[in-house]
């Protein structure tokens, strides 16, 4: 599901007139069109609280539509081009600007393949192996920025603007009685909204509290559902809690096997290929991707716990910054976050500021308001990392929906000051009050179960050994690294010899520069492609698939 279109500036009397003229636009089959005699429009993603009608008007209905969308309206009299996404930016969309235009796609490997001689961006690699997201609108290409949330691309009259239509925002600080009360109303409103979505709808439920409490929601409204969880071999817990959350409520429970081990490892190269390397999170959802009905809409609970559990206030993160948001505070801010590196800086040389500097000025981006880093973690972390995920639903043909992300739902859900807010999981309150019966399973995320009993079956230790003898390090990646180097050494050493014991001691530095190694083949791969085809992988994949 991507749009991929590019708009080039008029060169000379000789080229097309007008501004529509050059723009090209290229839609795979799962993009929607509409037109009237004002406006033509592409968006792809889901909207469920606007009709077509809607959005073929002068005001920009998108801008405060509900869904997880991009899309390109044509004004055809006025001769303008908009270009825009969700307001919070959750569904991707990258540019590239050069001298004579715009190229742009919803998909960074698309876009890849259409500039010249793309290159890295040491900065965005920086981030992702010690902070382990890439901030701002970075991307791992140099050339390719990913669109800000709350912003437009303007085409007109020759020229490229970028408009800013949306800040990040609170309500006034509520108190805890009202919340609850009017965080279930919101979420019930966030769901009936989708009644009328696709009529296969599925709640992926894990062991934690949020896509628990949508189920709960769900349940009380009589949304038509059923669950679906996908074995992890790492945590085992899990699957015997959905099937309890799922008892209770009475609903189908789709419990998807884990993947063998060279499945899993597979499914990690298909990630990177298709979503950039952004990010290295949650390959094995992949056989749950697979397997649900075509066309499904598939909820997610991401950033319930960022914004109504303060999980970033709690532990493991930074429970010593509740109170601490003002901008005389923002170099302790952070201080805090970096503190967490890896220590796999990449030569300074390669870098316009330190990784401090550049966390440093993303915050100062926010407004001066308790929930600070929240939003930063919001739309850096959940936006550009873990939610890229659900990129991968929308290539297989699924619909995604993030309840939590309901506008209404999520500006109410911040505005409890975060030290009142990590007093209480408020998930679980809101959810027990519409369910008592909730109250009697436990969750992997409020502390109830102290230790997880993770059973590491074989199949994960075969995946990892898989990593390890198939991580290759360029020396042209090796050179960028500046400390640990005899440590990375030591790992080839080890892996060449199979002495699997001292080399996996050493992955941890190891396997993240591989990764970064792969993504330079496959930042100067040109075989090129138009659109995945189902079944068939790109020729950079057959060469790396493990058989």
């Amino acid at each position: 599901m991507h749009i991929l279109g590019k708009w080039g500036k008029k060169q000379d009397q000789s080229m097309y007139s007008t501004c529509l003229d050059r723009l090209r636009l290229f839609c795979d089959e799962h993009v929607t069109t509409m037109k009237n005699s004002d406006y033509k429009i592409h968006y792809e993603g889901v909207i469920f609280n606007r009709i077509p009608e809607d959005l073929l008007k002068k005001y920009n209905h998108f801008d405060d539509a509900y869904g997880l969308f991009a899309y390109v309206k044509i004004d055809i009299k006025e001769e303008r081009i908009v270009i825009g996404t969700d307001k919070l930016g959750f569904n991707p969309l990258f540019y590239s600007l050069g001298e004579h235009g715009i190229y742009f796609s919803t998909s960074l490997t698309l876009l890849k393949y259409e500039i010249k001689n793309p290159s890295i961006d040491y900065e965005a690699w920086d981030e992702i192996l010690n902070i382990g997201d890439i901030i701002g609108r970075k991307t791992t290409v140099k050339e390719i920025k990913r669109l800000e949330p709350g912003t437009r691309i303007h085409i007109s009259n020759e020229r490229i603007t970028f408009e800013r239509f949306w800040e990040p925002e609170v309500e006034n600080i509520n108190k805890a009685d009202d919340y609850i009360n009017n965080n279930n109303k919101l979420l019930a409103e966030a769901l009936e909204l989708t009644k009328n979505a696709q009529p296969q709808k599925v709640i992926l439920l894990s062991g934690g509290l949020d896509s628990r409490r949508i189920g709960v929601a769900a349940h009380s409204i009589g949304l038509p559902f059923y669950f679906a969880t996908q074995a992890h071999y790492e945590n085992l817990i899990e699957m015997g809690i959905a099937k309890k959350i799922a008892a209770v409520l009475n609903r189908n429970l789709e419990i998807f096997s884990a993947p063998p081990a060279s499945v899993a490892y597979n499914d990690s190269l298909i990630r990177d290929f298709w979503l950039g390397f952004e990010t290295d999170q949650h390959e094995w959802i992949f056989p749950l991707i697979r397997e649900i009905p075509k066309n499904s809409l598939v909820y997610n609970g991401i950033a319930g716990d960022v914004a109504i559990n303060a999980a970033i206030f709690r532990e493991p993160f930074y429970p010593s910054l509740t109170g601490i948001y003002k901008d005389k505070d923002v170099d302790k801010i952070a201080a805090m976050i970096c503190k967490k590196k890896t220590k796999l800086e990449i030569d300074k040389k390669r870098l316009n500021a330190t990784i401090f500097e550049r966390v440093r000025d993303e915050l100062m981006k926010y407004p001066e308001i308790p929930q600070r880093l929240s939003y930063f973690y919001l739309l850096n972390h959940t936006r550009k990392n873990i939610a890229l995920m659900d990129q991968l639903f929308s290539i297989m043909g699924h619909k995604i929906c993030y309840p939590f992300l309901y506008y209404p739902l999520l500006v109410q859900s911040l505005s409890l000051h975060p030290e009142d807010a990590v007093k209480l999981f408020y998930q679980k309150a809101c959810m027990e009050t519409l369910n008592p019966n909730m109250k009697n399973i436990e969750s992997t995320r409020d502390g109830s179960i102290k230790k997880h009993s993770f059973e590491l079956a074989k199949e994960s230790h075969k995946k990892e050994l898989l990593l390890i003898n198939n991580a290759k390090i360029k020396s042209e990646t090796k050179n960028l690294i500046k400390r640990n180097k005899i440590n990375i050494q030591l790992f080839e050493v080890a892996s060449l010899l199979g002495i699997n014991k001292i080399a996996k001691h050493f992955a941890w530095r190891s396997i993240p520069l591989a990764r970064m190694s792969m993504f330079i083949d496959w930042l100067n791969d040109t075989n090129g492609l138009k659109f995945q085809i189902e079944g068939a992988e790109p020729q950079f994949l057959n060469k790396r698939i493990s058989v």
